[in-house]
C-alpha cells in the first residue's frame, strides 16, 4: 500500500522537545512495519517552524535515516491568512462559523493550500492518506480526491484551549466559541475514514463519531538491560515534561503548591526533586518556587535514558483527563514508580493502581502515597518491575503492532466494501 504521511514540520524523533513528535514517529513506524510504502509530506506554516529545520541542522544523521525509510519526502509552505480583528470582524467570523464549521480554520480553508496538497496527492497517487494533528487533517480533507484518510488525533483542541483560557475562549462568547470549535473538530472525525489516538479515553470518544478508531499509545524501543536488583538510596522524586506544555507546567505548579508542603510531614528528610525538561515557558513565580525547594532543573535533555533511574518516584500531578502522557512509557520502561492522579492517566488503561503504579483521586492524597513509597524499598522495586513488564507488553512497537494491523485491515475491508 502506498501511503502519503502528512504532518506539521515537527522533527520525526523521540529525542526532541514535546510529546507530539513521539506519537508521530510511533505511527510512522507502525505503518512501515505493516508494509506501507511511505511518502512523507511536511507542512510548514509561514513564520512558524515547529522544530524541523533546527533538528535537521543539529541531527543531520537522524534525518537522513528517516529519509532513507521513505519513498519520497517534501516540505510544503502553507499560505497564512490571518483572521480579521475587531468587534465587527469578530461577529462576521462567528456568523461564518455557525454556517460553516470549517471556516474557523483559515489556513485549512485557503484554497491555495488545499490545491497544493491536492497536487502532491495527484503526483503520488496514494492508496491511503495518513494525517497527523488538526491542521494537516483539515488541509488534507479537501485534497484527498476520494482517497481514504486517517486522522491521527492527538488532542481535542477545543478542550485544551478552554483549559489554557485563551482570550477568545473567555468572556460571554467564550463558551459559544468553544462549542463551535468542538463542532468543527467532531465533524472532521465523522468525515474521515478512520482515526488513531494515543489516549484510550479519547479513542472511546472518537468511536462515538467514527466506526474505525484505534488506540495507539506512544511507543519506545524495548530496553536492552535488565532492571537492577538493588534499589538506589535515597530515592528521588522525578517530574518529566517541558514547561511549554500546559499539562507539565500547570501540573508542576500544582505539585509545588499542594503536594510538596504536605511531604514535609510525610517524609523526613525531604527527597531530591529532579525536574527534566525545558524551562521555556516557566514564569518567574514557578522558577522561584523550584529554587526555594532546591529542585534540580536540568532543562531539555536529549537522552533521558541517562537520567531516569529505576525505582525512583515519578510524579504526574496533572488534574484533567486530556490527551495522552507521552513520556509516561519512558517512566515504565525504566522501572520507575509512577504516582499520578487518575485523571491524568485516564487515557492509559494499562495502568493498574497498586500493581504497576500508584493512582490517587486528588493531589491532597499524593503526598502520603509518596511518603509510604519513599520508606518502602521493597514496594518500589515490586511496582517498578511490574511497570517494566507493562511497558514491554503495551508500549513497544512490537506490542502495539497486532492492534495496528487489525485496524488497518479493517479499514481496507471497509474501503473495498464502500463502508
Amino acid at each position: 500500500m502506498r501511503c502519503l504521511f502528512i504532518m506539521d514540520d515537527h522533527p520525526l524523533s523521540r529525542d526532541v522537545r514535546g510529546g507530539t513528535p513521539v506519537v508521530m514517529l510511533s505511527h510512522f513506524e507502525l505503518l512501515e512495519h505493516w508494509g506501507a510504502e511511505l511518502h512523507l509530506l511536511l507542512l510548514r506554516q509561514a513564520g512558524r517552524s515547529l522544530g524541523f529545520d533546527e533538528h535537521v541542522r543539529a541531527e543531520r544523521k537522524d534525518w537522513n535515516a528517516i529519509r532513507s525509510r521513505c519513498a519520497s519526502d517534501q516540505l510544503l509552505e502553507l499560505r497564512s491568512r490571518a483572521l480579521p480583528g475587531g468587534p465587527v470582524a469578530g461577529t462576521k467570523r462567528f456568523v461564518s462559523a455557525v454556517r460553516d464549521p470549517y471556516s474557523q480554520f483559515a489556513i485549512a480553508e485557503d484554497e491555495s493550500n488545499a490545491d497544493a496538497v491536492a497536487r502532491v496527492v495527484e503526483s503520488i497517487e496514494p492508496d491511503l492518506v495518513w494525517t497527523e494533528n488538526l491542521t494537516p487533517a483539515t488541509v488534507a480533507r479537501r485534497a484527498t480526491n476520494g482517497v481514504p484518510m486517517v486522522y491521527g488525533h492527538h488532542d481535542w483542541i477545543w478542550r485544551i484551549l478552554q483549559l489554557n483560557r485563551v482570550p477568545w475562549m473567555r468572556g460571554p462568547r467564550g463558551p459559544v466559541n468553544g462549542r463551535l470549535l468542538r463542532r468543527a473538530e467532531e465533524l472532521l472525525v465523522r468525515e474521515v475514514s478512520g482515526c488513531a489516538s494515543p489516549s484510550a479515553s479519547e479513542a472511546a470518544e472518537l468511536a462515538c463519531l467514527n466506526n474505525h478508531v484505534a488506540y495507539l499509545p506512544a511507543t519506545y524501543p524495548e530496553p536492552t538491560e535488565a532492571l537492577p536488583a538493588s534499589v538506589p538510596s535515597p530515592p528521588r522524586i522525578v517530574h518529566v515534561g517541558g514547561m511549554t506544555t500546559l499539562a507539565s507546567r500547570v501540573g508542576l505548579e500544582r505539585f509545588l503548591e499542594v503536594v510538596w508542603p504536605r511531604l514535609r510531614t510525610a517524609s523526613d528528610p525531604l527527597p531530591e526533586l529532579l525536574v527534566l525538561g525545558t524551562m521555556d515557558g516557566a514564569g518567574e513565580p514557578l522558577q522561584a518556587r523550584l529554587a526555594a525547594v532546591g529542585a534540580t532543573c536540568t532543562g531539555f535533555v536529549r537522552d533521558l535514558d541517562s537520567l531516569l533511574r529505576p525505582y525512583d518516584v515519578h510524579v504526574i500531578p496533572w488534574e484533567h483527563p486530556t490527551g495522552a502522557r507521552t513520556r509516561l512509557p519512558l517512566a515504565l520502561r525504566h522501572g520507575q514508580v509512577v504516582v499520578s492522579t487518575r485523571a491524568a492517566v485516564e487515557g492509559s488503561t494499562e495502568l493498574v493502581d497498586g500493581v504497576n503504579c500508584v493512582l490517587v483521586d486528588s493531589l491532597e492524597e499524593m503526598a502520603p502515597a509518596i511518603g509510604l513509597l519513599l520508606r518502602d524499598d521493597a514496594r518500589r522495586r515490586e511496582i517498578g518491575r511490574s511497570a517494566r513488564d507493562t511497558f514491554v507488553a503495551h508500549f513497544t512497537r512490537e506490542g502495539v503492532q497486532p492492534r495496528f494491523d487489525a485496524f488497518m485491515n479493517g479499514l481496507a475491508r471497509a474501503s473495498s466494501s464502500g463502508g
